[in-house]
């Protein structure tokens, strides 16, 4: 391998802890998008979400909660993200449904997981989800 082209690579927090799918709802629209376009559209979205996790996961058990996820990822992002909440809902295959009737329901372009615990999924206009696994709760926001 040419050394040049280690110097180019760059590994995100998202790339080493995270299970990442691309277009996990299999909608057509994103199929003819390439996997390293769909990936570079969340930004670094999931790496505050891999970051906000691991800060967590390593601190008391009891504090592993989707509220301070959202909170870590307040905090990161700092252009408010969790703290001008979203109507709506995340189906179970992880469709955003807004809550308002004129508004079609998104397909996520890429759920993430961690540690079977959380998802997060990123859908177009930065909109932001993200789901206790267990108990289906979730905080939806926009990280534009």
């Amino acid at each position: 391998m040419n050394i040049n082209a280690l110097n180019t690579l760059t590994v995100r927090p998202s790339d080493l802890i995270l299970e990442r799918i691309i277009n996990p709802t299999q909608v057509k629209e994103y199929k003819k998008a390439r996997a390293i376009d769909m990936v570079e559209s969340c930004g670094v979205i999931p790496d505050f979400f891999a970051e906000a996790c691991l800060d967590l996961s390593f601190e008391d058990s009891s504090q592993f909660t989707l509220d301070n996820i959202a909170n870590k990822m307040d905090l990161m992002y700092q252009f408010g993200g969790f703290l001008y909440p979203m109507g709506g809902a995340v189906a179970e295959d992880g469709v955003y449904v807004s809550s308002y009737d004129d508004d079609d329901d998104l397909a996520p372009i890429c759920r993430f997981k961690y540690d079977d615990k959380f998802y997060l999924y990123v859908y177009e206009y930065a909109i932001t989800a993200i789901v206790d696994i267990a108990t289906g709760d979730s905080k939806i926001a926009r990280f534009d």
